[in-house]
């Protein structure tokens, strides 16, 4: 008797060292990169050249890799003319152990970039989220339309019900399309891509039923109504712009 309650000890000491060993030779799962920095900026009047030709060298020397921008056009709005430079995405854990940028970097950036431009709203976080969007991260396209939504303060647990909705029909209608939300940067708020694909603005003369249509098919007559008068109350402001991706200006 005393025998088998050794032996069974034993065993059941060694699964259990087996598994500890077999958990600890796995490697730790790396965090996911879903994270941009946007920053939005006008270029000085008189001075659109000097900003592209000081926009990429300062590329070429600091950003390259994971800290490559893409650059993009905005085509209209009250922004228009201006800039989007997205860098990323890339995990949190990237963005901490990449550090404090070296003084060269902020007097380059000074000498090549703020001297020609001005900011037209901080520096932004914004995080990938993959439950309400229809494509991953990296599946940007050369043209796309963005809808950035404030929710009114305590309401963005709203607008989040209805985006969710909101995807199946993205999904039937088979719109690429990519939801991100602000992360610690001042307001709360959903930027929506809606990524043209091949073609670009040749898209909106295609014929289809309509997103009011397809809402209603999927869940239920009126639903769309209802779900826009949610909306309404939870929303603060809504700003569209056509964004277009400028290759000559970007390093990624």
């Amino acid at each position: 008797m005393v025998k088998r309650i050794v032996t069974s000890v034993v065993a059941v000491a060694a699964t259990l060292l087996f598994n500890a060993t077999s958990l600890a030779a796995e490697p730790a799962k790396a965090p996911p990169a879903s994270t941009i920095q946007v920053d939005r900026v006008k270029v000085k009047p008189g001075q659109m050249d000097a900003f592209k030709a000081g926009i990429v060298a300062h590329q070429k020397k600091y950003h390259s890799g994971k800290w490559a921008w893409r650059v993009l056009d905005i085509l209209t709005g009250p922004d228009a003319g201006g800039f989007l430079i997205v860098e990323g995405p890339n995990s949190w854990t990237d963005i901490e152990d990449r550090g404090d940028l070296a003084d060269g970097h902020q007097q380059d950036w000074a000498k090549n970039f703020e001297k020609y431009s001005e900011t037209v709203a901080p520096t932004a976080f914004l995080t990938y989220q993959d439950e309400l969007s229809t494509s991953v991260a990296a599946a940007m396209s050369p043209l796309a339309v963005t809808e950035t939504i404030t929710p009114k303060p305590f309401k963005g647990s709203y607008v989040y019900s209805s985006l969710k909705m909101m995807q199946k029909a993205w999904e039937k209608m088979g719109w690429s399309v990519g939801v991100w939300s602000t992360n610690r940067s001042g307001k709360a708020q959903v930027m929506i891509s809606y990524r043209l694909q091949e073609g670009g603005f040749k898209n909106f003369d295609k014929d289809g039923p309509s997103t009011r249509e397809v809402f209603d098919d999927i869940h239920g007559a009126g639903s769309w109504h209802r779900t826009m008068e949610d909306l309404a109350d939870a929303v603060e402001a809504r700003h569209w712009e056509m964004v277009r991706y400028n290759k000559d200006l970007s390093s990624k």
